[in-house]
């Protein structure tokens, strides 16, 4: 016997379909959530900061200027540009100090510096074995 009160069968299964949607999208947004608070504490675990003086910064629009402040150093790689006309090109750990990479002429494409495994390599040996 139906009463005036009774919810009809198909609205109650599209309540019931919406809620189960909503919780899915609940449990997927708190994992977003949990891998990004994941990520930002593995970030900050893998960051310190220096006090640097009187860097040359160069903008997104190639606009210069000079930088006094900490840096915060991450785990890095990539490509660093000196004024005194030299390239860095390796990776760096959490700190700043060079694990791997090269020192370069930026013109000459001479080789100044070589890092391997944290180690600055001593060049005039490298010549000896070639």
């Amino acid at each position: 016997m139906e009463t005036v009160f009774q919810t009809p069968p198909d609205e109650l299964l599209e309540a019931r379909n919406k809620i189960k949607e909503l919780e899915e999208k609940i449990r997927s947004l708190e994992y977003n959530i949990k891998e990004k608070n994941e990520t930002i504490s593995d970030i900050e675990k893998n960051m310190t900061s220096q006090y640097v003086e009187d860097w040359t910064v160069t903008d997104d629009y190639s606009g210069k200027g000079r930088f006094s402040g900490n840096m915060y150093w991450i785990l890095g790689e990539g490509m660093v540009f000196y004024e005194n006309n030299t390239i860095f090109e390796g990776s760096w750990n959490s700190t700043g100090e060079i694990t791997e990479g090269e020192l370069r002429g930026t013109h000459s494409d001479e080789l100044l510096a070589k890092w391997e495994d944290g180690e600055e390599i001593d060049l005039d040996d490298d010549e000896d074995e070639t």
